[in-house]
């Protein structure tokens, strides 16, 4: 195809904007055009010159020219930006030329020490009822029991002929959402870096081993992920239950037909009324996994303790 085509980075270019802690944006302007090689050589329309001067393009990364490519020392939040939109207007004064504004976003902070990683982290009340047939008991330590129970767990009865009293736990649902950048790396351009699906699931139903999100060891049980993947970018959140009693049940001791064991118990109105003999602890969600190693990004852990901006003085 007759003529040549050229791109070069206007001296405004390069604005950067701050307005979102999640994301980082990049304003760069370049001038792209189409010249002659022969006064007789014809316009090839705008199409090419859209593809053929090297404009940037949504999805890409921004030109060597800005972050310094490989092997040179790169600086790599700017390589880290991706092209999120591309705007290509005539100019006027110059023939075949073209006013190209790329905008570059990244979701990582220029400063994340002073700004943090935009963590959201929310907790809301969820009640667990449950059934009660002794009061005035202490949980087991990190709610790790034996099955089949060892020992009755003592307090005072209040079922009634083996119908447990309707109790309610307060729980609390906490939700931990972040952006995850599935972008490849240079080694591996064709691979995408997606997150530890695997380490998420096999977590689901497990308990944590140690002190996690200020909850004891125990309190909190993982019930999984939801990604929502909005082009390079995946939007986790992780959910887990907080239980003050562990999520452990009390569970009577039945006799052969599979109803409590019951003894003479409590008179009521002159009239005496059958209890629980024994009752056990049973945790339903025995395993446990510690949340604080490899679960989350380093990144996003390291920011769940902080809090921005910094204090004043």
């Amino acid at each position: 195809m007759a003529g040549s085509y050229g791109m070069v980075e206007l001296k405004e270019s390069r604005v950067w904007s701050f307005e979102d802690v999640t994301e980082t944006t990049l304003t760069a302007v370049y001038l792209a055009w189409w010249e002659p090689t022969l006064s007789t050589d014809v316009y090839p329309g705008d199409g090419p010159v859209m593809t053929q001067t090297g404009m940037p393009m949504v999805q890409t990364r921004p030109p060597a020219a800005i972050h310094t490519a490989p092997p040179a020392a790169m600086n790599t939040f700017l390589a880290s930006m991706i092209c999120r939109s591309v705007t290509a207007t005539p100019e006027p004064a110059v023939p075949y030329t073209w006013r190209v504004t790329a905008v570059y976003a990244s979701i990582l902070p220029v400063d994340a020490s002073k700004q943090g990683v935009g963590i959201k982290y929310t907790r809301q009340l969820s009640p667990r009822h449950y059934a009660e047939y002794r009061t005035g008991v202490t949980p087991p330590s990190a709610g790790t029991v034996a099955w089949p129970p060892t020992a009755d767990i003592g307090g005072t009865k209040v079922d009634l002929h083996g119908v447990p009293r309707a109790k309610e736990a307060t729980q609390i649902v906490l939700q931990v959402e972040y952006k995850y950048d599935r972008t490849p790396a240079l080694a591996t351009p064709t691979v995408a870096d997606e997150p530890a699906w695997g380490t998420f699931y096999t977590a689901i139903n497990k308990r944590n081993s140690t002190t996690f999100l200020d909850q004891v060891d125990g309190t909190l049980l993982y019930k999984g992920c939801s990604a929502v993947l909005d082009r390079e970018i995946y939007r986790l959140t992780h959910t887990w239950i907080f239980d003050p009693y562990y999520h452990l049940e009390q569970m009577p001791v039945p006799n052969a037909s599979g109803v409590p064991i019951l003894l003479p118990g409590v008179t009521i109105a002159g009239q005496q009324i059958g209890q629980t003999e024994k009752v056990g602890w049973y945790q339903r969600y025995p395993d446990t996994v510690d949340f604080t190693s490899s679960f989350l990004p380093t990144d996003i852990y390291a920011d769940l303790g902080k809090s921005y901006p910094p204090a004043l003085f």
